[in-house]
């Protein structure tokens, strides 16, 4: 993470906690049997996590090479 910027590390974090959220409330819903596939939060954040997670490697810092 050394080669992102404040915002990459940012939405690399947010992306991580949204992940984490993700798989919990996936466990929650299929120890519970409450698990559908398509009304499950549990795999939009999972799919919202992975998404931000990989959107951070956009934001680099710019080298000081002159």
């Amino acid at each position: 993470m050394k080669h992102l910027s404040i915002l990459g590390k940012i939405n690399a974090t947010i992306g991580i906690l949204f992940f984490t959220a993700g798989i919990i409330i996936l466990v929650i819903d299929v120890n519970q049997d409450t698990f559908l596939l398509h009304q499950s939060m549990g795999i939009a954040y999972l799919c919202l996590g992975i998404s931000i997670f990989l959107s951070g490697s956009f934001f680099k810092k710019k080298s000081r090479h002159n």
